[in-house]
């Protein structure tokens, strides 16, 4: 999967599961604020996590029979073909092409984004800083949260610098004190909440997923429900709804702040009418949402929201690309390997005199192995061939008949799209082979096949081609090491079951 593929399928799950989210928030207005606000909250973070279940999908872990030193590990999302380096790329023919290495537009656009919402969330935090730094503080007797008197601050806000701190604006000395006890409740439940790291992690999201409305729009609910709790907790400490009504009001009548990332005001003149409405209905019981209703539709969200997780986008590729079968076809392939090296005193793998290549540039003398032609794909690194199943048996014998090493033999039955990964070990030296079938419409399978040893931290050889294999046809992918003999060679074999 290249960078286009996968932001591409990035944004559309993202926009799926905050489709789904959204529309839980919406279904659940008469559920409790805080209720809402977790809601949002998971919504986003399940976003804020999506990249990571593309990257890292789950693994399985299957052992092969006859071969106790081989471990396969099979990757839980489809797959294509990935370039490599162009050290170790293999060329295709004249007229083909492999998927471009350039960078992608849409990657430099994404990622411009999301770092101008993190420079915003670090110019606003060093901001806050300085600003507590000239602040004056103010002593409040049985208040265990610092408060300061910040001179550029127009309502009450919470953060956390070190430790959660209260904001409080110069007008503060002309409140009451049944006023201050209020506000200092307000914002004392933010940080009994938590309130201001959920806001930074939905920030997060909304910087990873800048490109969706959706996440957009929960960061904004969010915040707003999240006023809507704190409100609730000081109501349900005995305050007066009118009362406190009229210190909202008041307060944001004076402001003209905005909504900030990196802080959580107490009002903002967009919300207040709103919230003035939730504070003085309080008192009344809210009906037709209970709390079972909210775990219910949690769980519809989880449930539908699974699949998202493991779909990935279906892309076309390059023109050249056969168009693959659907993943839900879930078309079962056997795949057969057989990894070989050479055998003591590192001698040439094969006797016939085209096995031996004279040098790096050479391009002519392995088109013919064992007599059998099928030139595939070809670079320093390796070469690539596709024959029929009796011609790479014919090569096999020639290889045995020189004294080669049978490495490994396994069989993978795995799913269009899924890699297997197959290593083995011999002390610091450590051979993978990665193989990715891919069904085509039509019936035939492709392998996007690679092989490489590396030496502790060091790769002594590596390469890599992706080939069509007819029904009785095999792909031979071959290794040359520096001096450019043939170092490795690995038969493979694909057919559905």
């Amino acid at each position: 999967m290249n960078t286009t593929q996968f932001l591409l399928s990035l944004l559309c799950r993202s926009l799926g599961l905050g489709l789904l989210g959204y529309l839980s928030f919406r279904i659940a207005h008469r559920a409790p604020a805080s209720a809402r606000h977790r809601l949002a909250l998971g919504t986003l973070l399940a976003m804020l996590l999506l990249p990571v279940a593309l990257v890292v999908p789950p693994s399985y872990s299957v052992s092969l029979p006859n071969a106790p030193e081989v471990v396969v590990y099979l990757s839980g999302s489809p797959v294509s073909p990935r370039p490599v380096s162009a050290a170790s790329r293999v060329e295709l023919p004249a007229g083909s092409k492999l998927p471009s290495t350039s960078p992608s537009w849409l990657a430099i656009i994404w990622i411009t984004g999301s770092v101008l919402v993190c420079l915003r969330l670090g110019a606003g935090l060093t901001q806050l800083v300085m600003r507590r730094r000239k602040a004056i503080r103010i002593d409040v007797p049985g208040f265990n949260v610092p408060v300061i008197e910040d001179r550029l601050a127009q309502v009450p806000m919470t953060a956390w610098l070190g430790r959660s701190v209260i904001f409080l604006p110069p007008v503060w000395r002309t409140w009451t004190s049944d006023r201050l006890a209020r506000v200092l409740a307000h914002e004392a439940a933010h940080v009994r909440r938590g309130d201001w790291f959920a806001q930074m992690a939905m920030n997060l999201a909304v910087a990873v997923h800048w490109p969706n409305p959706f996440a957009w729009l929960l960061l904004r609910d969010a915040t707003y429900v999240a006023e809507c709790a704190a409100d609730a907790a000081v109501l349900s400490a005995g305050a007066e709804p009118a009362h406190y009504a009229g210190d909202l009001l008041d307060i944001a009548r004076s402001a003209r702040t905005m909504r900030s990332a990196v802080a959580v005001p107490m009002a903002v003149k967009a919300d207040v009418s709103r919230r003035i409405e939730m504070i003085l209905i309080h008192s009344q019981k809210q009906r037709g949402f209970g709390r079972l209703g909210l775990i219910g539709l949690s769980a519809m969200l989880v449930i539908a929201a699974v699949p998202l997780t493991t779909w990935a986008l279906q892309a076309k590729g390059p023109a050249m690309q056969p168009a693959l079968a659907a993943p839900s076809d879930s078309v079962a392939v056997l795949v057969s390997a057989q990894l070989l090296e050479p055998g003591a005193g590192n001698k040439p793998m094969f006797q016939h005199k085209n096995f031996v290549t004279k040098g790096a540039d050479c391009k002519d003398c392995h088109r013919t192995i064992a007599g059998q032609s099928g030139l595939v794909a070809s670079t320093s690194s390796g070469f690539a061939m596709i024959v029929p199943e009796a011609a790479a048996d014919k090569i096999l014998n020639e290889a045995k008949l020189a004294g080669t090493n049978l490495v490994s033999s396994p069989k993978v039955k795995t799913l269009s799209g899924m890699q297997a990964m197959v290593t083995t070990s011999d002390g610091d030296l450590k051979r993978t082979l990665k193989v990715t079938p891919m069904v085509t419409q039509t019936g035939a399978i492709m392998l996007s096949a690679s092989i490489s040893t590396t030496r502790g931290d060091k790769v002594e050889m590596q390469v890599m081609t992706d080939g069509i294999i007819p029904p009785g046809n095999a792909l031979i992918l071959f290794a040359r090491n520096a001096k450019g003999q043939l170092q490795a060679m690995c038969i493979l074999r694909a057919s559905k079951v």
